[in-house]
């Protein structure tokens, strides 16, 4: 002999609070899809034979996400290894592994220069 239980009402569910710095935000999401319209600038990284090679001012943000990503993965090492070619693009890449005479300080010196760039710490010559 089955019995059938009756089901349980809950109480309906009230709304929760959301706090006051989340009240602030639009309601709609961020469209990726929209072209950002922003301008960029270039930084200087390196000087080669009179040239001076740039990145831009403003990195994929993806970026900076990939680096602390693998920095929690791998190290901080790992990450600025994987993260520098990415941002210096094949063109810059290139020059720097065909300049036979690229010591490690001045890798080293360019390294750091882009990895503050992907997080926007690029300060321009003036120290600003």
């Amino acid at each position: 002999m089955t019995t059938t239980k009756k089901a349980q009402r809950r109480p309906a569910r009230q709304p929760a609070q959301r706090p006051k710095e989340l009240e602030q935000l639009p309601s709609e999401p961020v469209d990726l899809d929209a072209p950002s319209g922003a301008e960029y600038d270039e930084i200087p990284v390196f000087t080669l034979k009179g040239k001076t090679y740039s990145i831009t001012d403003r990195p994929r943000a993806n970026l900076a996400l990939k680096s602390l990503w693998l920095m929690k993965q791998h190290g901080e090492e790992q990450a600025q290894a994987m993260i520098v070619p990415e941002a210096l693009g094949p063109e810059l890449m290139a020059v720097l592994m065909d300049h036979e005479d690229l010591t490690p300080e001045q890798l080293a010196e360019i390294s750091q220069r882009v990895m503050r760039i992907v997080f926007n710490q690029a300060q321009d010559d003036e120290g600003n």
